[in-house]
């Protein structure tokens, strides 16, 4: 089976392909690259797995998901969009499924379910929409402090001596890497289309997690203020129902503990 991943940079698409390059043919390049493919290049892949991130990402128009979507509507090639936990919308601690009607209350929100529409209405029976929580990944050459959850905390304990979370005790959904890579090896097996949460259902609260941080660290202090967040935990039902694959907090805790801070 052959995959075309889109993302050069990008720290999913490039642990896809340490971990699966013996079992699929795998090719990664970037969005610019990908503009260049004509539809018969294209047409000599199974897949397409869209990992690329727009620095404009409440950019509409230029979303790399709609300009593939273009490209492959009318060929038989199978589509994967990166989506995310935010199409929900949910303020309260609940359990989201895939069934529940999303309100997004972002602008991200807001085009990413916008974006899930189009796709599905285009390509309903091949194209895979994978709403993922927060994945537990730190790049250390990474300098933006507002990337991923973990890549703020670190940038703030290591500039600061300080992490900054809401006073509000807020319960966030964490999934490793490797979880996240194994669901979509399996997926991609199957040849399963349609709509698929990919979270852990664990609790875990950002103040955990940035208690857990510091002591890796060995060294910082935790600041409350009234930042605004949502609470969220996805339910993963759906997927364990699929690819029979299923993670403990033990794993996410083990995953923060092997950073190299």
């Amino acid at each position: 089976m052959k995959i075309l991943i889109i993302g050069k940079r990008s720290i999913i698409a490039n642990y896809f392909k340490f971990k699966y390059k013996k079992k699929f043919e795998i090719k990664i390049i970037s969005f610019n690259q990908a503009k260049k493919l004509s539809k018969k290049q294209i047409n000599n892949f199974d897949w397409i797995l869209n990992c690329a991130f727009k620095k404009n990402k409440h950019n509409f128009k230029n979303n790399p998901d709609l300009f593939f979507l273009k490209k492959i509507k009318n060929l038989k090639i199978r589509y994967i969009m990166m989506s995310t936990s935010k199409v929900y919308g949910s303020k309260k601690i609940s359990v989201l499924d895939e069934k529940k009607t999303c309100r997004p209350n972002s602008s991200y929100g807001k085009i990413r379910l916008k974006i899930e529409k189009k796709l599905f209405k285009s390509i309903k029976d091949r194209v895979l929409i994978l709403r993922i929580s927060n994945v537990l990944t730190y790049n250390p050459k990474n300098r933006k402090k507002n990337f991923n959850t973990i890549d703020q905390m670190i940038y703030s304990l290591k500039k600061y001596g300080k992490i900054f979370i809401p006073k509000k005790n807020v319960i966030k959904d964490f999934i490793t890497l490797d979880f996240l890579t194994k669901n979509i090896f399996i997926l991609i097996k199957k040849k399963k289309s349609g709509i698929f949460n990919i979270g852990s259902s664990i609790v875990l609260s950002l103040e955990q997690l940035a208690k857990l941080i510091i002591k890796k660290f060995g060294k910082g202090i935790l600041v409350k203020k009234n930042n605004k967040t949502d609470n969220f935990l996805l339910s993963n039902k759906k997927l364990i129902n699929v690819t029979k694959i299923k993670i403990n907090k033990k794993e996410i805790i083990n995953t923060i503990n092997n950073f190299k801070i």
